[in-house]
Order: structure tokens, then C-alpha cells, then sequence
């Protein structure tokens, strides 16, 4: 790939979501909007490879994609003779024609592409969608989460992803379902697929890797957008919360050498506090409310560590409570093996490791734990610290190869050249 091909792809994933959801305002159909933005891509390539990047790329883009959803539509009335049937698209944009890619080269530096991204969130989770296509298509359209990971995450082929989001592309133009942020009185019908997709685009970006800051860091900003909507609705508050006591300590999670740090390792000095103290207010506030949920919970169990004042003094028995009380919400394979890694930390070394193994032990024969490398990992932790040395080498290998980033597998290739015959 071209150092213009990189340039391009990594402005499209930073900016691509902005791009699509403002464009979605004017055009309001968003199989067109993706095309003609994908055009305006292509275009790029060779236009700016003959007259160099533009002074604003992002808006060059707009500009460029709007004239092309432009010409589409023209050419449909031309020869579909339906005039009245398309006319609505061309009254939604200010200015007729949109300027040609060489009136662009010296495009007003303070235009900035204006945010619509909630908007479009909402347009995506609307309850006439299937609530796994309302997950995956805001994945995908808001977020720019490859389609192959997409389809990975629900356990199916990316053509029988791609097909389903199609058919919902199609649906949100026929049914006419508004681009908009719902009144008042529709917002809680629309919350829960909302939340599950800003909390899963948060942790896209929780990675550790530098690409992914801005998902995390748009995920906070949306959940923020969401808080001011429904300012005393309690997993709103949770969910903010808990993105930023997860995020105070992203400074933390890998060291000099480029290596993973555990938490319970973790400098805390390096620790953001003043997000730590913003999540700790918002988390009271929901939990004053008295209306638990997933998300207040899991925020709980992140602040009980951002406000423990060391690893020792975490309070882990109140941790695994937590997710005790969360397995009610979220019942499955994820919550059971992140309680027994809790409870391996309550008592001594040894025989709380050997509890927490009889408690994963139900997990082997998971489907979702076949290939799931924190299952993996947490295992073999769990085997180094009940002494069960030989059987830690073996599942951390698996760990190993299942291991997608740098800094995990230096992590775990340094435990396992630290292995001794004896739990620490």
C-alpha cells in the first residue's frame, strides 16, 4: 500500500463515521450516502496523487461525496421520469451543486464537518431493525468497524453479515424511518441497543493500540451527548461512568517497553484522577436513582478498583459480589469467568486459585470460550498461581497464539518465562 493509500485509509477510519452521518442529513438514504462517499474516496486517490492533499481532506471528501449522491439521484430521475419521487433528496441540499474537485484545492480551513453521528445512532438502532442489525450496522456505518470483525463478533460469515446489512440499509429508506434523535417520550424504547453499541464501539477502542484512541475517545463523547438527553436516567450515567474509569487508566496499561501491564501492577500514579473523580459522581447519581442495571454494576466494579488507594487494598470480595449481581443481567460465559478471577484474589494464593478453577471449569466446553483469548489467558494465570506449573505452559501457548496485539503477547511470553514450581 502507498504512503497516499495509508493516508487515505486512516483519514476515512478517523473521519468516516462524521463523514457518512452528516451526509446521511442531507440525503437521508444511506446506501447512497456510502457509495457516493466511496466514490469520493476513489476519487482521491488519483486526484490528489496528481494535485497533492487538499488543505481540508475530510471536507474535500464531503464536498465531493455530496456532488456525486448529487449526480446518482440525477440520473435515477433522468431515467426513471419520477421527478416528484426524488425531489425531496435534492431539496435537502443547501446550495444546489456542490463545487468540483478542482475548485476544492484551497477549501476554507475553518469548515468543519458538522456532527450528526447521535443522530445517526438513533437511526441505526431503531426498533423496526432486528436489535443484532441495529448493533451491527452502527458498528459499521457510525464506528468503521471493518465488516470481517463485525461478523466475527456475531459468530457468522461476512457475506451473510453483509447481506443483512444491506437489507437494513433498504429498510431505514423505505419505511422512512426519520433521521433524527427521538422525542422525549420514544427515547427509552431506543435506549438499551444505543448503550450496547457505544459500549461496544468503547471497547473496540480500549485496545492497546494508538489507532484505536479515537473510538474510545468518540464512544465518551457520544455517551456524553446521551447524558445530556436523559440527564436522570441511571444507565446512561453508569455507562459514561464506567468508560471513564476504565479510560483513566489507558496511560498505565502498557510500560516502557511496549509490554501489557496487569492492573493490579499498574502505576497509579499515572492514573487520570480527574476522570476517575467525574465517573465516581456520575456513578453516584445513577445509583441514587435505585434502578440498578448492567452498566451502574460494571461501573461499580471498575471504581472499586480506580478507588482502592493500592492493588493490595482492593476490595476484591465486594468485586466478586458484583459480578455475582451482574450474572443476573448478563448471564453467560464473560461475567462467570471475570467472578472467578475475582474470588482467585480472596484468601490465600493457592486455594483461592484452585476455587476459581472449579468455578471456569463449566466453561471448557463453551462454544464462546473455544477461541477467546482472555478465557485462555486467565486460565493459565489461574494454573500459575495454584502451582500447577506444567498445565500453565500449555494454556498459555494457546493464550499466546490466540493473542492478537504486541504488548498482550509480550505480557504473557515474559509469565511464562517467569514460571516456577511455585503459585505467586
Amino acid at each position: 500500500m502507498t504512503d497516499l493509500n495509508q493516508t487515505i485509509d486512516a483519514l476515512y477510519r478517523d473521519h468516516g463515521g462524521r463523514l457518512t452521518a452528516a451526509l446521511m442529513a442531507k440525503f437521508h438514504d444511506l446506501s447512497l450516502v456510502e457509495d457516493a462517499l466511496q466514490e469520493a474516496v476513489a476519487q482521491a486517490l488519483t486526484h490528489w496523487q496528481d494535485k497533492g492533499m487538499p488543505e481540508n481532506p475530510p471536507a474535500w471528501l464531503y464536498r465531493v461525496a455530496q456532488r456525486k449522491a448529487l449526480d446518482r439521484i440525477k440520473s435515477i430521475r433522468t431515467r426513471a421520469h419520477k421527478e416528484d419521487d426524488l425531489s425531496f433528496h435534492l431539496e435537502q441540499v443547501e446550495g444546489g451543486d456542490s463545487p468540483q474537485p478542482d475548485e476544492l484545492e484551497n477549501d476554507d480551513m475553518s469548515f468543519v464537518i458538522p456532527d450528526e453521528r447521535l443522530k445517526l445512532i438513533f437511526t441505526c438502532c431503531h426498533p423496526a431493525l432486528a436489535h443484532e442489525v441495529r448493533i451491527a450496522l452502527t458498528l459499521k456505518t457510525v464506528g468503521g468497524i471493518d465488516l470481517p470483525e463485525i461478523a466475527k463478533a456475531f459468530l457468522i460469515k461476512p457475506a451473510t453479515m453483509a447481506q443483512r446489512l444491506v437489507r437494513a440499509k433498504h429498510k431505514i429508506r423505505d419505511a422512512g424511518i426519520p433521521y433524527r434523535v427521538p422525542p422525549q417520550n420514544l427515547l427509552a424504547e431506543r435506549l438499551t441497543g444505543v448503550l450496547a453499541v457505544l459500549y461496544l464501539i468503547y471497547n473496540h477502542g480500549y485496545r492497546p493500540d494508538a489507532k484505536a484512541r479515537q473510538f474510545e475517545e468518540d464512544a465518551i463523547r457520544l455517551a456524553r451527548a446521551l447524558v445530556d438527553l436523559m440527564p436522570e436516567e441511571p444507565e446512561t450515567l453508569g455507562l459514561l461512568a464506567l468508560m471513564l474509569f476504565a479510560s483513566s487508566r489507558r496511560t498505565a496499561r502498557v510500560d516502557a517497553d511496549a509490554c501489557m501491564v496487569p492492573l493490579d501492577e499498574q502505576d497509579r500514579a499515572l492514573w487520570d484522577r480527574t476522570k476517575i473523580n467525574e465517573a465516581a459522581e456520575l456513578l453516584d447519581k445513577a445509583m441514587a436513582v435505585k434502578r440498578v442495571g448492567p452498566y451502574q454494576l460494571q461501573a461499580a466494579i471498575h471504581g472499586a478498583h480506580a478507588q482502592s488507594p493500592s492493588a493490595e487494598q482492593t476490595n476484591w470480595k465486594m468485586i466478586a459480589d458484583l459480578y455475582q449481581y451482574l450474572l443476573a443481567f448478563m448471564p453467560g460465559p464473560v461475567v462467570t469467568l471475570n467472578r472467578a478471577v475475582a474470588v482467585s484474589r480472596i484468601g490465600e494464593v493457592q486455594l483461592a486459585a484452585e476455587k476459581a478453577l472449579q468455578l471456569i471449569r463449566p466453561l471448557e466446553d463453551a462454544p464462546a470460550m473455544e477461541d477467546y483469548q482472555p478465557y485462555y489467558a486467565a486460565k493459565a494465570d489461574l494454573l500459575r498461581r495454584a502451582g500447577r506449573v506444567d498445565e500453565a505452559r500449555v494454556i498459555y501457548a494457546r493464550a499466546i497464539a490466540l493473542t492478537e496485539f504486541a504488548p498482550d503477547r509480550l505480557f504473557l511470553e515474559r509469565r511464562v518465562a517467569t514460571l516456577s514450581g511455585c503459585g505467586v
